[in-house]
């Protein structure tokens, strides 16, 4: 092991001799041309040598590696965008979606609410008189006016709840109670 350490040590000694004197023959070339023309091979290869990195903490990074990290990284700042823009436009049509919703909601609860006073109000009418009540009736709502039939003790009623739905009513009354026969949500077809 001692031997290969003195080994190279004199290789490297005898290489640095042998480099010496040709840079001094070099230098003391008397053709300025030749001097020009070796500066000048010199100066392209340490241009070249620059030309294919530079030197960070004593190691050298080329600028392919640094291209290569800036186009991954533009990539990723694009595809963030991208990623933010369907989210900004999918949460946009979600709103609309609840809002419409909410809409439709509120139409129907006014509807629902409605009909519950219309029921309402015939079964004060069927308690306080013992005859049969038949004929057509009017009643005024915020939905507009909404025609109620009563046949004895049934009355049939639609309310209209938005967007083209009708809630189809139909309840049988007594003097002790109320019997909602039936409750739909349907088409105004």
């Amino acid at each position: 092991m001692r031997q290969s350490r003195n080994h190279r040590q004199r290789h490297t000694r005898n290489h640095l001799a042998q480099r010496e004197p040709l840079q001094q023959s070099w230098q003391e070339t008397q053709n300025p041309w030749e001097v020009q023309q070796a500066m000048t091979a010199a100066q392209r290869f340490q241009t070249a040598d620059e030309a294919s990195g530079f030197w960070i903490r004593g190691r050298k990074i080329s600028y392919m590696s640094i291209c290569g990290a800036a186009l991954f990284v533009s990539l990723l700042v694009l595809l963030l965008a991208c990623f933010s823009a369907m989210t900004y436009y999918s949460a946009s049509q979600k709103l609309a979606q609840a809002e419409t919703s909410k809409t439709r909601s509120q139409e129907y609860y006014a509807a629902e609410s409605t009909a519950s006073e219309i029921i309402e109000a015939f079964y004060q009418e069927r308690r306080d008189t013992s005859a049969n009540l038949n004929g057509r009736t009017v009643y005024a709502a915020d939905q507009g006016d909404i025609e109620v039939t009563k046949i004895d003790n049934v009355i049939y009623f639609s309310v209209p709840a938005g967007d083209g739905r009708l809630l189809n009513v139909e309840a049988r009354a007594s003097k002790k109670q109320v019997t909602v026969q039936k409750w739909q949500l349907g088409d105004e077809s």
